[in-house]
């Protein structure tokens, strides 16, 4: 017997638990397998028993800063009468429609051959698990895509020094929420912003914390009154510290009632006539 033969031999009569074990297959599917294929937006249908009523704000939101390239794809369900159902982008979707452009292609993860039970559950699983994006986060992101609004607001806040910040307590010109500066300018404008970053600033140059929303939206609504004068507004508030100016307008907003973010402005309308004396 060769030498060559009596290795095969030897190979051949060892244990099988001792036998080499084969590696894994890199490509192996996780979950469900899905197919990536360009559809015609035209194409796509919803399924009402378990789609959410589609919402016009957030279709809005999506069309007035729609950008192709953060589309994503869109989950869609081939069914056997071979129409397209979409799993999730419904709103995504009717923005696209509403821009006029049902016969562009869109990105879609397509499964097939699943019952609806099967399409519910994977539109359970899509949305129950997705983390949404912190006002910060993406306002940060925009700003960075170039988004004007953002970018703008960006510049301010450079300019005045001021930080954003999350997870924590913010400090000396700092703030933690970028969303009602989003609102001061969706109802009075950038220049409002300035004002408002420029009164507490030279009211309040080391404060850690004034920029709060209710004192943020408060100043705004006061400044917003045609008879109220930034100076004569900052000397009103002259001796009156951060945490007192907002315990009153705080307490004051709640003896009012609750009427969104006006009940501030309404408590700090008061305040400022009562030390303007």
């Amino acid at each position: 017997m060769t030498e060559q033969a009596a290795e095969r031999e030897q190979e051949a009569s060892r244990p099988v638990r001792l036998a080499r074990r084969e590696r894994p297959r890199l490509l192996t599917h996780l979950g469900r397998v899905s197919e990536m294929r360009w559809i015609p937006a035209g194409d796509l249908q919803r399924d009402s028993d378990y789609n959410r009523t589609i919402r016009s704000f957030r279709v809005e939101a999506i069309r007035r800063n729609f950008n192709p390239d953060g589309l994503g794809l869109l989950y869609v369900s081939e069914r056997e009468d071979g129409r397209f159902y979409i799993i999730d982008g419904q709103h995504r979707h009717q923005s696209i429609l509403d821009l006029g452009m049902a016969s562009c292609l869109v990105p879609c993860a397509v499964y097939r051959n699943l019952t609806r039970d099967e399409e519910r559950l994977i539109f359970l699983l899509l949305n129950r698990e997705r983390l949404p994006l912190s006002a910060i986060d993406a306002f940060q992101a925009r700003a960075a895509a170039g988004e004007n609004l953002a970018g703008s607001m960006k510049d301010l806040l450079d300019r005045y020094g001021i930080l954003l910040v999350k997870g924590r307590q913010p400090g000396v010109r700092e703030i933690a929420s970028v969303s009602v500066l989003e609102e001061i300018d969706r109802r009075w404008g950038e220049r409002m912003m300035e004002r408002v970053l420029a009164l507490f600033e030279s009211g309040w140059p080391e404060q850690p914390r004034i920029y709060r929303r209710q004192l943020l939206m408060a100043a705004a609504s006061v400044l917003a009154n045609p008879a109220t004068d930034d100076a004569r507004f900052a000397l009103a508030l002259t001796g009156c510290t951060p945490a007192e100016l907002e315990r009153r307008v705080v307490e004051g907003g709640a003896a009012l009632g609750y009427n969104g973010w006006s009940r501030y402005g309404d408590a700090m309308q008061e305040l400022y006539a009562r030390l303007d004396g």
